[in-house]
């Protein structure tokens, strides 16, 4: 509400003063006017709605200004937040550039030592392997011959450095278990063994294995002469595997062997003899695809002169009446002809045929 003081005309400014401190919200003079009365009570709300506003405002201000002081302490103690975790990170990271030289250095040492230990396990593989040479072998390089025609083998059927690597150490140590067997048994020559002396020998390999794996860097070369016996059937030692759950390097080594002994086998029909051998083999004792790269490294790398010469011929030069030399398989492992195949009219077709769906190694090995 407003309240109003009637003031007498004669009224100064002394005396509207006072009576306004005494409390009165306005004052009035006599004779009094309803517009006059009017205007001031508009006026006096409008004042008391400014009034109202700006004490909104103020709290409004004063809880902002509170807001910031408390966002300020917030801030503040952030700060000094990030300060230490700052300086907790330039100590983190100097830990880890200590580490970091220490890893590099320690990385040195373990590669220095890998390297003395790769070296000396070869050391040992070659000490190892002419123990073999001078103790066991009765023909004198068949290790290394072996590793040769393995090694070319495994380039054939596209196995990476790695396995290659552990290949050709399992060539040159396939023989490790015959040193454990007694000296009379080394010196049969395989006709005259008992079943006993027999099943001796057909363990070699496994007691091979066990002494290679013992040695670090020689694990995988072990694990492939294990399986050396087994045979593609499943007929073999010591597990019985059969066909390509053999390993694919014991399944090379066994090829190569074989043919490398089969190679100095006397024979009047020469590379005929061990190739017939080898077709009667493919499919029992081993793996049909390794046969074909053992033709395969017969026709180029030992194949000279006479009759044991061949030569390489695209498909399209191919005619009757010629004789395969070397097994014929497609690029998918399918063997479309053997050995000695004497080509007609209807075998050229099918290998046609074949090479267009299924690509037939580009060189054909004929006998010249």
């Amino acid at each position: 509400r407003m309240v109003l003081a009637l003031l007498p005309a004669a009224a100064d400014a002394e005396i509207k003063s006072a009576v306004l401190e005494s409390g009165f919200d306005d004052c009035i003079v006599n004779p009094v006017f309803p517009v006059e009365v009017k205007n001031k009570l508009a006026f006096f709300y409008r004042a008391k709605e400014a009034a109202a506003e700006a004490a909104r405002y103020r709290n409004k201000l004063d809880r902002t200004f509170g807001y910031l002081d408390r966002y300020r302490d917030k801030l503040a103690a952030v700060k000094k937040e990030l300060h230490d975790e700052r300086r907790e990170l330039n100590n983190s990271l100097k830990q880890i550039s200590l580490m970091t030289g220490e890893r590099k250095r320690l990385k040195s040492k373990i590669k220095s030592c890998s390297q003395r230990i790769k070296d000396g396990v070869g050391e040992f593989a070659r000490i190892l392997s002419k123990l073999i040479e001078t103790r066991v072998e009765r023909n004198r390089g068949h290790a290394l011959r072996v590793a040769e025609i393995a090694c070319f083998v495994g380039r054939e059927m596209e196995l990476g450095a790695k396995e290659l690597a552990a290949l050709e150490k399992a060539c040159l140590l396939h023989e490790t278990g015959m040193l454990l067997l007694p000296g009379k048994l080394l010196d049969k020559d395989g006709t005259d063994l008992s079943g006993y002396e027999q099943d001796l020998l057909q363990h070699c390999p496994v007691k091979g294995a066990a002494l290679l794996e013992s040695f670090p860097g020689l694990e995988k070369a072990s694990n492939t002469v294990r399986f050396l016996n087994e045979n593609m059937d499943g007929s073999g030692r010591p597990e019985g595997l059969r066909g390509r759950n053999i390993p694919v390097g014991s399944r090379i080594l066994a090829g190569a062997d074989m043919f490398d002994e089969l190679r100095f086998q006397e024979s009047e029909e020469g590379m005929d003899g061990w190739f017939a051998k080898l077709e009667e083999y493919s499919g029992s004792r081993l793996d049909p695809l390794v046969v074909h790269h053992l033709q395969k490294y017969a026709a180029t790398r030992l194949a000279s002169d006479g009759r044991d010469r061949m030569k390489g011929v695209g498909i399209h030069q191919l005619e009757p009446g010629m004789t395969i030399g070397v097994s014929l398989f497609t690029a998918g492992g399918t063997k479309l002809f053997s050995a000695d195949t004497l080509l007609d009219t209807e075998a050229i077709e099918k290998i046609i045929r074949y090479n267009r769906e299924y690509p037939v190694n580009e060189t054909i090995y004929i006998k010249a």
